[in-house]
């Protein structure tokens, strides 16, 4: 009996073509739970009511994620990764790593202004009570907010190398994300402007976040007591 074996180059595309269905389907799963949370509180929402929105069997659903909250924690996910590309891509091409960073916030600021403010806050709630353990994080291509323009920026000697840019990015990853909390909370100024001013707060100091003028005067009262 002669036996065919399957060449890999014919293989290859039913490959490619599955894993393109199934990114597709987890993309229709956290676009049905962002929808339905638009009308109701995501606590409320339920599985049975995300795949009837998604077009899915439940055990599609579960295929993919384990649990509701999942979906919300993909959410973040996704967005790290597809801001991280637009500011990477930016970078490599002659930007700035300031550049970069702005460019990265206004990317954030996009995505999270096209979701619900409810369903903002309860992703990133979400995904910062299941973050993962730290050394899993680091096996990630991008393991926190930036993380990529970061480690570019080190390898070309505008970050010090004595800096632990994995610990940096996880500051300011907690930073932005209490950050978009607040402006959930109390949009006072556009969530842009506020990202942009406290990510250079992690990363410049107060000198590189807040005018000279207000830097200095916040230092004085300091150099004169020590003047009496």
């Amino acid at each position: 009996m002669v036996v065919v074996q399957p060449n890999p180059r014919s293989e290859r595309p039913l490959a490619t073509l599955g894993h393109s269905r199934s990114r597709q389907t987890r993309g229709d799963i956290i676009a049905a739970a962002i929808q339905l949370s638009e009308t109701q509180s995501f606590d409320d929402v339920t599985v049975d009511e995300i795949i009837a929105t998604a077009g899915v069997a439940k055990g599609t659903f579960y295929y993919h994620f384990r649990r509701k909250e999942d979906v919300l924690v993909e959410l973040a996910w996704t967005t790290v990764d597809r801001v991280g590309m637009e500011s990477e891509d930016a970078y490599a091409n002659g930007a700035s790593m300031l550049e970069a960073l702005d460019l990265a916030m206004n990317g954030l600021t996009r995505r999270i202004n096209a979701m619900p403010p409810g369903a903002v806050a309860r992703t990133l709630i979400v995904a910062m009570v299941n973050r993962e353990p730290e050394q899993t994080m680091r096996k990630r291509a991008r393991y926190g907010f930036m993380s990529g323009v970061l480690e570019a920026a080190q390898r070309n000697g505008e970050i010090a190398a004595s800096v632990d840019v994995p610990e940096l990015t996880t500051v300011l990853s907690h930073v932005i994300a209490q950050t978009i909390l607040d402006h959930v909370g109390s949009p006072t100024e556009p969530l842009n402007t506020r990202l942009q001013r406290r990510a250079r707060l992690v990363l410049f100091g107060m000198d590189g976040a807040y005018p000279t003028p207000l830097a200095a005067t916040i230092a004085s009262p300091r150099r004169r007591k020590r003047n009496t």
